[in-house]
């Protein structure tokens, strides 16, 4: 449908919604990855297009743990870096939210493994301490997002951490970057 959408009105990629949400945000928001690469993909899309709060289609992956899409957008050039209405970073997100925080190996075995060979390379599947949420803030820092940038209230990502196992995780992913 996506497909046919676009085939008869490209000019629609990008209209928002009332609330500043686009096709891409929506995806995004929805775990719709076939649909996000489409519109990406074939509907030239703006990947960094934001809503009134001044959200990505990246942050709301991230927020929602969708990591087959945060992968997406990443690889398909979104910044890692942008800011919402508050300051806050996609890695500002992935440290913030609370649902983010269930264990990654939760299922027997299953993990993340299998539907993300990006994560899996990084080496952090298989470690039953790191939540969701940290696992994506480790993947974001290796692709370039800032562990020091500050928000409005004056908080950088790191001080978002609590653990000191994953602290030391994210400053060894962002030195990877470099």
């Amino acid at each position: 449908a996506t497909e046919k959408i676009l085939g008869r009105a490209r000019q629609l990629v990008d209209v928002k919604k009332e609330d500043g949400f686009s096709a891409l945000h929506l995806a995004a928001l929805n775990n719709h990855r076939d649909v996000a690469e489409i519109l990406i993909k074939e509907g030239r899309c703006d990947i960094n297009i934001r809503n009134n709060r001044n959200q990505t289609p990246l942050q709301l992956a991230v927020t929602q743990g969708h990591t087959d899409l945060v992968q997406l957008l990443v690889a398909e050039g979104a910044d890692v870096n942008m800011e919402d209405e508050d300051g806050d970073t996609a890695m500002h997100v992935a440290l913030l939210r609370p649902q983010l925080a269930r264990i990654i190996n939760n299922t027997k075995g299953k993990g993340l493994e299998g539907d993300h060979p990006q994560l899996n390379a990084s080496g952090l599947l298989g470690n039953t301490e790191i939540s969701v949420g940290a696992a994506i803030a480790c993947f974001l820092a290796q692709e370039g997002a800032d562990i020091n940038y500050a928000n409005h209230k004056g908080k950088s990502p790191l001080d978002l951490v609590a653990d000191g196992g994953t602290l030391q995780l994210l400053k060894s992913f962002s030195e990877k970057h470099r």
